[in-house]
C-alpha cells in the first residue's frame, strides 16, 4: 500500500557548495539520496512530494562539512500480509515463480500454485500451464496475488505470496489495478502521527519507480 508520510533526513554538504544556490543544492541532494531507497520501518521511498523545512546547518568539527537537517513528505510503498496486489513475473522455474511488485521482489512457491498447473521446462520461455494450455504463466506476464509473508531487512523488503484465485495472466492493455480493501493503517511511530494511506489509489502496483512518477504528477 502507498502512504504519504513525514520523514527526516540529514544532508552532509561540502564547503564548495556554499553560495547563492545552497538551498537548491540541499534539495537536489535530498532527492538523490532518498528517492528509490528502502528502509525496513517505512518501506520504499517512491517520491519526495514537499520539503517542509531545512534546518540550520551544523559545522562538523575538523572537517569543514555542514550537516543540514531536513523535514519532508514523501510517498512510500509498504506492503503488508494479506494485501492483494498485481505483480510482473520475472523468472519461472521448478521451485516456483519470481515476481516484482514495483521495487519489491516477491516469490510464489510451487506448492502455492494449483496442482493442475505443471512446470514445462521445454517451453520457450519456461512456463506453468494447464494440460489444455488454457492458462499459461510465463516471464513478463502480470498476475494477481496475495501477500502471505514479508521479510524486512535494514535496507530491503522482500515478500512471499500465493496466487489470488485461479492464476492467469492479466490483460496487457493498461496498468493492472486492484481497488480492494486495505489492512489496518499502521502506526509508523516517530512523531506519533499516523501515516495517511492513499485510499484513492488502493493497491495500485507499478512496473517501476519511474513509471509511477508521471501518475503521481497528474494528481498534484
Amino acid at each position: 500500500m502507498f502512504y504519504h508520510i513525514s520523514l527526516e533526513h540529514e544532508i552532509l554538504l561540502h564547503p564548495r557548495y556554499f553560495g547563492p544556490n545552497l538551498l537548491n543544492t540541499v534539495k537536489q541532494k535530498l532527492f538523490t539520496e532518498v528517492e528509490g531507497t528502502c528502509t525496513g520501518k517505512y518501506g520504499f521511498v517512491i517520491a519526495v512530494t514537499t520539503i517542509d523545512n531545512v534546518g540550520a546547518g551544523v559545522i562538523q568539527p575538523g572537517r569543514g562539512f555542514v550537516l543540514y537537517p531536513v523535514r519532508y513528505k514523501a510517498i512510500v510503498f509498504r506492503p503488508f500480509k494479506g494485501e492483494v496486489v498485481d505483480a510482473v513475473v520475472t523468472q519461472v522455474n521448478k521451485v516456483g515463480l519470481f515476481t516484482e511488485i514495483g521495487p519489491m521482489s516477491c516469490f510464489i512457491s510451487r506448492h502455492s500454485i494449483p496442482s493442475e498447473m505443471e512446470f514445462d521446462p521445454n517451453s520457450n520461455p519456461p512456463c506453468y500451464k494447464t494440460v489444455d494450455e488454457d492458462i499459461v504463466i510465463q516471464q513478463d506476464d502480470e498476475i494477481r496475488l496475495k501477500i502471505v509473508g514479508t521479510r524486512v531487512d535494514k535496507n530491503d523488503i522482500a515478500s512471499s505470496a500465493e496466487p489470488q484465485e485461479q492464476p492467469r495472466p492479466l490483460p496487457k492493455s493498461g496498468s493492472p489495478k486492484f481497488w480492494g480493501s486495505h489492512p489496518p493503517i499502521p502506526n509508523f511511530g516517530g512523531s506519533g502521527s499516523w501515516a495517511r494511506p492513499l485510499q484513492s489509489w488502493g493497491g495500485l502496483c507499478f512496473p517501476s519507480i519511474k513509471a509511477f512518477l508521471p501518475i503521481f504528477c497528474l494528481f498534484l
